[in-house]
């Protein structure tokens, strides 16, 4: 908690006690490694915390943002100079939903794609089911900042899909372009073939629509 605290107080975009691990992202259709989810560890001294430890002391403060802030500056600045010359399809990264709910927060984050100039096709954003919940106002706030990102050409991922309580209806009505299903649900069906066809069907009706799938989980 206090390193979080310092974090924020010390304000450095690329503070190095922000890492950034890439979780790739196999494609069954090229048979490659074409894109990576970019995860979030923090350093505290000589040990790495993960994110179970740190995402509910950050979220209960507010200082998530300032985290994912620093986390999307080392993306977009890894992007236009490490990859630049790479020809990877997208790095994915985590906002939360205040990351899109404030106004201002969403002038942040169009600056650090400017100062960095971020290559926007290049740049997927993930937002789980509970980022598309909340009042009428609220999602249609989100839903008009979603339109303006996909315009600039940020793809859209629906994570943590067959988790949470959004219905079928209130997510077609978002611009995503994937959905991840989530681990928990992989793990059910390897055990279950009652699941296993669900979400055969549940796959060949969203592909049918236009959404891209990825399953998480999947080891083997």
């Amino acid at each position: 908690a206090r390193v979080i605290e310092d974090i924020v107080q010390q304000k450095d975009p690329f503070d190095e006690r922000v890492i950034c691990y890439a979780q790739p992202i196999y494609d069954t259709h090229t048979r490659s490694f074409r894109q990576a989810e970019v995860l979030m560890r923090l350093k505290v001294g000589e040990v790495i915390v993960g994110p179970q430890r740190f995402i509910p002391l950050a979220g209960n403060n507010g200082s998530i943002v300032d985290l994912t802030c620093i986390l999307l500056n080392k993306v977009c600045r890894a992007m236009s100079t490490l990859l630049a010359k790479s020809d990877f399809d997208g790095i994915s990264i985590n906002l939360s939903p205040a990351m899109l709910g404030s106004g201002e927060i969403a002038q942040n984050t169009q600056q650090i794609f400017k100062t960095n100039r971020t290559k926007l096709k290049k740049l997927c954003v993930e937002l789980t089911e509970q980022a598309i919940t909340g009042t009428k106002e609220e999602q249609d706030a989100l839903r008009n900042r979603m339109n303006g990102m996909n315009q600039a050409g940020i793809r859209l991922y629906l994570d943590d899909f067959g988790t949470g309580y959004s219905s079928i209806a209130r997510i077609t009505s978002y611009p995503f372009s994937v959905i991840k299903i989530d681990k928990a649900v992989l793990d059910i069906a390897v055990a279950n073939p009652c699941m296993q066809e669900l979400i055969k069907k549940i796959i060949s009706i969203l592909k049918k629509y236009g959404y891209e799938v990825l399953m998480e989980g999947v080891e083997n």
